[in-house]
């Protein structure tokens, strides 16, 4: 099974899926790894590769979505983007750097710092809250749509 996310400014799905499993046939439940994506439309390609006796057998793909809320660049979550998220944000891309995969964010703080939205934590999205943070500080009126070009 594998699992698209349609790209709705290219009116088309996206070449790398956002989730890839295998499943048993018959009466088994699978249950796969999570895939933290910011919402949208998705489509899910089941395919029967080995066995053509079970080409007309019936499927039932049950999926459960939880709804994580975040504001962009507020990293811990505590009402403003500041130099702590800007500090959270810059530890875990450290860490990770290192190839240290402990500790390092996920969930509602990692969408908070993907700032980009390109599904990675870069120097990229560290330049843009900096950015971000230094405008707001020298009483400039910016926005993230501002910041991200």
């Amino acid at each position: 099974m594998t699992c698209y996310q349609y790209d709705e400014k290219a009116d088309s799905l996206r070449e790398t899926p956002v989730l890839t499993m295998q499943a048993a046939l018959g009466q088994t439940k699978t249950t796969s790894d999570t895939a933290l994506v910011r919402g949208g439309t998705f489509y899910v390609k089941v395919k029967n590769e080995s066995y053509s006796a079970f080409s007309d057998q019936e499927y039932t793909l049950t999926m459960q979505a939880e709804l994580l809320t975040y504001e962009k660049g507020d990293v811990n979550a505590d009402g403003s983007v500041d130099t702590q998220d800007l500090f959270e944000m810059l530890y875990s891309c450290a860490k990770s750097s290192a190839g240290i995969r402990e500790d390092l964010l996920e969930g509602a703080a990692f969408l908070a710092a993907d700032i980009d939205e390109n599904v990675a934590l870069d120097s990229t999205d560290i330049y843009y809250a900096l950015l971000y943070i230094a405008q707001k500080s020298a009483g400039l009126p910016t926005s993230w749509e501002s910041v991200v070009q």
